[in-house]
């Protein structure tokens, strides 16, 4: 439960990837779980719930649940906007792994 109706995300830069819920006050709350994987988020919500938030068919999400298939572009930023910023992009496609 938020204790704040009106937000904004700030990160903090750290490599932790902690964030901050800014309230309307100027008092920051730490959030560590902000950010989530795509398949994480799928799972707790519900292959229906997702499929007809993210305007998808339920094979389509289930695909992305089992990491056969991944979100195009358009509709990984549209993924984004709908979940708030809780799956971000490397959520989506997997963190970059050093060459």
């Amino acid at each position: 439960m938020r204790l704040f109706v009106e937000h904004e995300l700030y990160f903090c830069g750290a490599s932790n990837g902690h964030a901050y819920n800014m309230c309307l006050t100027g008092r920051k709350q730490c959030v560590h779980s902000v950010r989530m994987e795509l398949p994480t988020y799928i799972e707790e919500k519900g292959d229906e719930f997702c499929a007809e938030l993210f305007e998808a068919s339920i094979w389509t999400v289930r695909a992305w649940r089992r990491r056969v298939r991944y979100p195009r572009h358009k509709k990984a930023a549209d993924i984004i906007e709908r979940t708030e910023g809780v799956v971000d992009y490397s959520g989506i496609y997997g963190a970059p792994e050093a060459a």
